[in-house]
């Protein structure tokens, strides 16, 4: 754990004086202070020293430039907390007081703080607890008595609740039903399963195991992350994989479209016209339709929009839209979060949309698209956002959507098969 962590006086607390101060001014500032030393700051706000509130009893003249006593070597507020422990052992002040590292005052921990006493408890159970401060998962380990010696910085940012309300109390009382308990009084260890902290109604990622001394069980060890963190994680490394595929794809269509446009051959001046105008489009966000009779190369001019745009460096999406059963499709768009049907991942699924995030979504054969699906698609042409099936989660998505279809998409608006307001979109 960290000095901030055991802070459990805030800077707004605490009375400051300046070196410029006079001793009748500084009387006036402390008349209800109960500590026996006060913060001096600079005027910029850093800790310069400490004046002892004794020295005004005795001193009426003067200022507090003349009192008070310089401090060179100030913890640090992400030293390891053990810099408390050996302070107040060389020290009779009853604040240690905490500074960033430009110097600039953040609190105090009080020698009355009782995180304190249970500071050097945890090296009986890790040599190097410096290693787990670093450690951007949570730790706590409890002893043999329930009591709970050690978590780390990340426990507390996790967890909300300041480590120094915690340190030396019993896990009994802070977390009755923490699965901590369980495995010290002999339940089998977690090894990466989902549990939920009901005190604070998360849900974790946690793998909780004893810690032995010679054959004696002498606590537990508890290391976790947040849920929600591990399936971003997933979505991450399976965007990457995507991304990995797409673009070993890429490089092996190069030698067909080495450059956006100069793969499409022909000298017929209606496809030049055409080309020309993909061209000027492709570099505006615009969403662009493309209209032809199958084989026409529909699909080739869409990689020739993208890749001559500015989204060329992120991903083309293809979905055929008459190649997906309609049940399937909203899935296949928008993807599906954890437990949403019978026989869904338990991770969720990422759907096309996010995979195309800052990119491109290809929708071949739009006209296929049944009215509820085309209502859906209205909403993130409009919104810029998808839910997944199955989920409350509203994401964000930059896409680009080029369309095709070989149908009469005005006909099909006068007789009601396709929105207009998605036509015109």
């Amino acid at each position: 754990m960290l000095v901030k962590d055991l802070m459990d006086i805030d800077r707004e607390l605490l009375p400051v004086v300046f070196p410029a101060y006079t001793v009748e001014k500084s009387k006036e500032i402390v008349q209800s202070y109960t500590y026996n030393v006060l913060p001096v700051v600079d005027q910029t706000a850093r800790f310069v020293g400490v004046l002892e509130r004794g020295k005004l009893d005795v001193t009426e003249l003067g200022t507090v430039a003349d009192l008070y006593i310089p401090y060179l070597n100030v913890p640090l507020e992400n030293e390891n907390a053990i810099k408390i422990k050996e302070f107040f052992s060389q020290r009779n002040d009853q604040l240690m007081f905490v500074v960033d590292k430009e110097g600039i005052l953040l609190g105090a921990v009080s020698s009355h703080n009782p995180a304190i006493l249970h500071l050097g408890a945890v090296s009986k159970f890790i040599p190097a607890p410096e290693i787990f401060d670093a450690m951007h998962d949570a730790i706590i380990i409890i002893n043999a008595e329930t009591t709970i010696v050690y978590t780390n910085h990340a426990y507390s940012e996790l967890i909300g609740v300041p480590i120094w309300k915690i340190l030396g109390k019993s896990m009994t009382i802070v977390e009755p039903t923490s699965k901590c308990l369980r495995v010290l009084r002999g339940a089998d260890p977690y090894v990466n399963e989902g549990i939920r902290i009901e005190s604070v109604d998360l849900e974790v990622i946690a793998t909780i195991t004893p810690i032995y001394d010679g054959g004696k069980k002498v606590g537990v060890v508890s290391v976790f992350r947040s849920i929600d963190e591990t399936i971003e994680l997933s979505r991450k490394v399976e965007r990457m994989e995507y991304m990995n595929r797409y673009l070993k794809n890429e490089l092996d269509l190069k030698a067909k479209l080495p450059r956006a446009f100069h793969s499409i051959i022909g000298k017929n001046g209606r496809l030049t016209e055409v080309l020309a105008k993909a061209a000027k489009v492709a570099t505006t966000n615009v969403n662009v339709l493309i209209r032809g009779e199958n084989g026409t190369g529909k699909e080739g001019l869409a990689n020739a929009i993208h890749n001559a745009s500015d989204r060329r460096k992120n991903p083309m999406i293809r979905v055929n839209c008459a190649a997906i059963p309609e049940p399937l499709l909203e899935s296949e768009l928008f993807g599906y979060a954890a437990g949403a049907f019978t026989g869904a991942k338990k991770t969720g699924k990422i759907g096309k949309f996010e995979l195309a995030d800052k990119g491109t979504i290809f929708l071949d054969e739009i006209g296929d698209m049944n009215l509820s699906m085309q209502a859906k698609l209205l909403r993130v042409t409009q919104e810029k956002q998808i839910e997944r099936i199955g989920g409350h989660k509203v994401i964000d998505v930059d896409v680009r959507i080029i369309s095709a279809t070989n149908k009469n998409l005005e006909e099909m608006v006068t007789e009601g098969t396709f929105r207009e307001d998605l036509y015109y979109r």
